[in-house]
């Protein structure tokens, strides 16, 4: 397994993820992302702010970016539903 980190880009803020969750592979990364997403647009929406412009760029151990992934991108496709893991709101591994 290696660690990737999720950085959430809400606007000018980014919360930085510094614990990271451990997965086996790329696809599970992009699945984490994508529940993430998912999660984090419901919230926001219910509290009457707007995810657009959001993003998670995600990092692997030595700091490559392997993923980023933009909110509207998912919210624009059809079927979009929480993956099994969602990645975090504000850090912490699982």
């Amino acid at each position: 397994m290696a660690v990737y980190f999720f950085d959430l880009h809400r606007g000018e803020e980014i919360v930085v993820d510094t614990e990271g969750h451990d997965l086996p592979d790329l696809q599970s990364v992009e699945q984490v992302a994508r529940g993430g997403v998912v999660e984090l647009i419901y919230d926001s929406l219910r509290q009457g702010v707007s995810p657009l412009g959001w993003s998670y760029t995600v990092r692997d151990r030595e700091g490559r970016t392997v993923l980023v992934l933009r909110f509207e991108d998912v919210f624009r496709q059809p079927g979009a539903g929480p993956a099994a893991q969602t990645a975090p709101t504000s850090g912490g591994r699982q």
